[in-house]
């Protein structure tokens, strides 16, 4: 592959001490498929845990072991040098080499437009209409699932405006796409027809590999064998159908189970609603 990575957007690992276990399988994959990684801002974003790898360009932001999810994501934000931001998570393996043309192409398209905050990478069932950018579509107004942390790019600065410190990784994926709606930034996906001739430009599962705490046996047994990494899969088990229907209960309690912190979600939705119909939030 003879065109070199952009270097104008940091890579932000968003991760947990608890899931230390996926570092190393994570930086291989990267090593192995993603060209000129080395000249690339890389910010791994933990609780306590440090971490090194000398063939990156690397840096480990520690936030203390109650910090909530936003509050170390807002954190790591403000230490990255670029205002385009990659937003992984631990588990997002890679699983074939890096589309560097059309990463290139995506990174210019938001460093020239401000009208695109975001674009993500994997090919969903959201809806979006085709633009005059060609390789991208824009989410469609109102779209459920309009706020998530899968693989894509992001203006740091549009994603900063969407945190509130106290939220976890689901509640700020819940009341994030509420606050989009209101506060109506530009969001795209890539082309679902460019992904499906050509895949994704960060080739990795829509759902990561690992879910609620358990390895995706399908997606992680036969990347890592192909990769020799070694891995004791028997220390978070396996994923099946009965995690499945234990974790859908879970997230219709969730609410429940932490009443201070959805009380605030909802306060602050409700007064970004009043400010924004008085036209106090511009939208860049």
């Amino acid at each position: 592959m003879n065109a070199s990575i952009n270097n104008k957007f940091t890579i932000i690992i968003l991760s947990s001490d608890g899931y230390s276990d996926c570092w190393n399988p994570f930086f291989t994959l990267l090593k192995n498929y993603f060209p000129g990684i080395e000249q690339i801002e890389i910010i791994l974003s933990t609780q306590t845990k440090d971490y090194y790898q000398p063939n990156f360009n690397l840096k480990v932001v520690k936030h203390g072991p109650k910090a909530a999810f936003s509050q170390r994501l807002r954190q790591t934000l403000e230490q990255a040098s670029n205002r385009i931001i990659l937003c992984l998570t631990e588990d997002a393996f890679l699983r074939s080499i890096v589309n560097i043309n059309y990463l290139n192409e995506l990174v210019e398209l938001m460093v020239q437009n401000e009208k695109i905050a975001h674009i993500r990478f994997p090919k969903g069932n959201w809806s979006s209409i085709e633009t005059e950018f060609g390789i991208i579509e824009e989410l469609k107004p109102g779209t459920k699932k309009s706020f998530m942390l899968m693989a894509g790019f992001w203006k740091k600065d549009i994603l900063k405006k969407h945190l509130f410190d106290h939220e976890t990784t689901w509640e700020f994926e819940k009341w994030g796409s509420i606050r989009a709606n209101i506060m109506k930034y530009n969001f795209f996906c890539v082309s679902k027809n460019i992904v499906a001739i050509e895949g994704s430009p960060y080739n990795t599962s829509t759902n990561g590999g690992i879910y609620k705490g358990k390895w995706i046996e399908s997606y992680v047994v036969p990347l890592f064998s192909e990769n020799n990494i070694k891995v004791d899969f028997t220390v978070r088990g396996f994923y099946n159908n009965e995690d499945r229907f234990y974790s859908r209960i879970l997230i219709h309690l969730h609410p429940l189970l932490h009443p201070i912190a959805t009380l605030k979600s909802i306060v602050n939705i409700i007064f970004l609603r009043l400010i924004t119909g008085k036209g106090t939030i511009q939208k860049k």
